[in-house]
């Protein structure tokens, strides 16, 4: 059976920096498209000198990063899902050229694409476990396509 539900609360910091990677190597991914989860705490590095950072245990302001960054706090600019269940890489295939599937290689990283039309950043967390990572603006749109497509998913799987 595939679930999707909301992930809330949520904090959404954007960290700016340049030249910091010899200084917070240790707390931040490397390469862009990489994605660190840490219990409730995900970092994912977006581009040069760029970090998005998403904890569901929201502490105010991004916690351990202070100087070389600047921060800005996008909490109310984005919504984060959560898609379980074995058909949920099949479900987001029909959406995304991505390949979020078992054994794909994946996990651990933050793939910043679209599903259909809707802008969205795709976290394959496990097997079976796919994070996405949505603009708030296009949040209603995106969970009616994904249910569409869990309800379609289920009739297809009945036998006649």
């Amino acid at each position: 059976m595939t679930a999707f539900s909301e992930i809330a609360p949520l904090s959404v910091q954007r960290l700016l920096g340049t030249s910091v990677m010899d200084r917070m190597e240790s707390k931040l991914p490397s390469r862009i498209g990489e994605a660190q989860h840490d219990g409730s705490r995900t970092v994912m590095m977006l581009g040069p000198a760029e970090w998005l950072v998403l904890d569901q245990e929201p502490k105010g302001p991004a916690t351990g990063f202070e100087q070389p960054f600047v921060v800005f706090d996008e909490s109310d600019a984005w919504r984060l899902f959560r898609l379980q269940g074995e058909d949920a890489g099949d479900i987001i295939a029909q959406f995304c050229p991505i390949d979020v599937g078992a054994d794909t290689g994946f996990e651990g990283t933050a793939c910043a694409t679209h599903l259909a039309r809707h802008p969205a950043i795709v976290m394959p967390r496990s097997s079976g476990e796919i994070a996405i990572l949505a603009p708030r603006s296009y949040a209603a749109s995106l969970v009616a396509l994904i249910r569409d497509a869990i309800t379609r998913s289920v009739l297809s799987g009945r036998s006649d």
